[in-house]
């Protein structure tokens, strides 16, 4: 939000929630309590629309779609948070790349050290928190720090090369459509089963 223009999308949001949303929740709701049927026959009361109902099944479709493989990044996050050290940690492992940088602490002596994302300094206990600053950070003795504009690209942070590298595994591009990514095929597998476990003695039971 703040990248697009802060939170001026709100003011359309909550218009749109307003005239649209909100009403058309209520006619779904009153039409399925009403009817007592799903959201094909209940448009038995004006054949008319019953076009409408078959809208609303392919889109309620392709919402399971991609809010399932929300989860299944989800259950893949959770499964690996377990890990000792975590594996989004650190620019040691196997997918991380030369532009990867983690946060550093100003404590291990002097010197200028390659920081591109600075925002505060404690001088007590000698660390830095990261901002989105492309700089060379010196410290000296009595706690002060120097930034200079640094001609170095920026860096990528060691979480988002874990997102990027080892949970999606993007390919170089169009042209390399890459493999079949087995821990998320299993976690999508595993968002499934809990939508099955949760309609498979019906809608009350849910």
């Amino acid at each position: 939000a703040y990248d697009n223009g802060g939170g001026a999308f709100l003011i359309v949001y909550f218009l749109m929630l307003i005239l649209a949303a909100v009403p058309v929740m209520f006619l779904e709701l009153s039409f399925g309590q009403f009817s007592s049927l799903g959201c094909i026959s209940c448009w038995k009361i004006s054949p008319l629309f019953k076009g409408v109902g078959v809208a609303m099944a392919v889109v309620s479709g392709y919402f399971c779609l991609y809010y399932n493989l929300i989860i299944a990044w989800t259950i893949r996050y959770m499964v690996v948070s377990f890990q000792n050290p975590l594996p989004w940690v650190g620019c040691n492992h196997t997918w991380n790349t030369p532009d990867c940088y983690e946060r550093i602490s100003l404590s291990q002596g002097n010197g200028s050290v390659p920081s591109d994302y600075l925002m505060t300094y404690d001088p007590e206990n000698e660390t830095s928190v990261l901002d989105s600053y492309d700089l060379f950070v010196n410290r000296t003795g009595n706690g002060t720090l120097n930034g200079t504009s640094a001609p170095e690209p920026r860096s990528v942070r060691a979480t988002e090369e874990f997102w990027k590298y080892r949970v999606l595994n993007v390919s170089e591009g169009l042209e390399d459509i890459g493999s079949i990514q087995w821990p998320l095929l299993l976690c999508f597998a595993a968002a499934w089963l809990l939508v099955l476990f949760c309609i498979i003695k019906g809608v009350k039971s849910s």
